[in-house]
């Protein structure tokens, strides 16, 4: 099940990339566009539109930064350190920070602990530590809801 959660999130995560792609595109055919348009010259100083190409600019640039990010490590190591005793919820990455959250359900709290050993040997992952956990005492099976925070590695 975990191994399901994990190949759709990854999947999920293949069509996003390829759908910004795709919008980087068209994007940066529209930022060419209107550069030729407002560049001739002294034009671009009055143009009222001129402010809104920077953000359009900085927009563009945001998602190229994005776009070269190791995606494909991260999801690797996540994948890699799962096993059945893991329940991925959900995977959070703040490529602005080089962070992510990785949020799940283990059948007790020594597989917390150890999948969240799995994750720091990885080679992807560096300084991670258990954010959160509970037990929860409500369910027979009492399992454990946690949340693991790392730094995402960037280097290749």
């Amino acid at each position: 099940m975990a191994l399901l959660v994990a190949g759709a999130v990854f999947g999920l995560m293949a069509w996003h990339q390829r759908a910004v792609s795709d919008a980087t595109a068209i994007q940066q055919a529209r930022l060419d566009a209107l550069t030729e348009r407002l560049y001739p010259g002294e034009r671009a100083r009055r143009d009222p539109h001129a402010p809104r190409l920077g953000n359009e600019v900085r927009a563009a640039r945001e998602i190229l930064v994005r776009l070269d990010l190791p995606w494909g490590r991260l999801f690797g190591a996540v994948e890699a350190a799962n096993d059945q005793d893991i329940a991925l919820l959900g995977i959070d990455p703040n490529p602005n920070k080089g962070t992510v959250l990785i949020t799940g359900e283990a059948k007790g709290y020594d597989e917390v602990l150890d999948y969240t050993r799995r994750l720091e040997t990885s080679g992807s992952l560096t300084g991670v530590y258990l954010q959160h956990h509970k037990v929860e005492l409500q369910d027979p099976q009492q399992p454990v809801h946690f949340t693991v925070g790392a730094a995402w590695v960037s280097g290749s």
